[in-house]
């Protein structure tokens, strides 16, 4: 690995909030690039926030990195926050997001989802790199009666993009970009159902 490997992720890493680098990106229209597991359709979004962070991160963080990403992962999942934080880690797992992000690696969307007992609505967007339109799918077939909404160009941030690297990274922190229209009318669309007849 070249300096200007370890000199691009650290500038990607240690951006003010996490967002995906263009390496993060590159094959995340795949789903296999969501999880090693063999049949990941039935693993979906039973997946815990932990899978979906090594998933993310695999492959593009060097040998000595992804190890101290696993042990700081470790570290969170068992409740203990972790001091020793790399700079080109620090994005991810800052001082300030830690007690966050042990709450969330506890929970499992799965069991969220089936402890509801009111009218629910599943968005999912076709250029979210960060969770794919498998894990929706795996949300719905966990509660049947879940509405499903896959909005067309939009990422994982409600944004509406094309099929771009740079604009994808860029509306994460760009306002100019909108939020996605067919987001709007699937919400208002489901809360009209839900309420019924007026």
């Amino acid at each position: 690995m070249s300096r200007t490997d370890d000199a691009s992720r650290s500038a990607h890493l240690a951006a003010d909030s996490w967002r995906p680098t263009p390496r993060l990106i590159e094959n995340a229209g795949d789903p296999r690039a969501c999880s090693s597991h063999p049949d990941h359709r039935r693993l979906g979004a039973a997946r815990s926030a932990g899978q979906i962070i090594r998933d993310q991160v695999r492959g593009k963080l060097g040998d000595a990195l992804e190890k101290r990403n696993e042990e700081i992962l470790r570290a969170l999942e068992n409740g203990s926050t972790v001091d020793a934080v790399p700079q080109e880690l620090m994005p991810l797992y800052r001082p300030s997001a830690q007690p966050y992000l042990m709450s969330w690696l506890r929970m499992r969307p799965i069991d969220e989802l089936k402890a509801l007992s009111m009218p629910t609505l599943i968005v999912q967007g076709t250029r979210d790199v960060q969770v794919s339109e498998l894990d929706a799918r795996a949300l719905q077939a966990a509660s049947p009666g879940a509405g499903l909404a896959i909005i067309d160009d939009m990422n994982h941030v409600l944004k509406a993009v094309a099929d771009d690297p740079a604009e994808q990274m860029a509306a994460y922190s760009d306002p100019k970009f909108p939020i996605a229209g067919q987001l709007v009318e699937s919400i208002v669309r489901f809360l009209k159902q839900a309420r019924g007849p007026a």
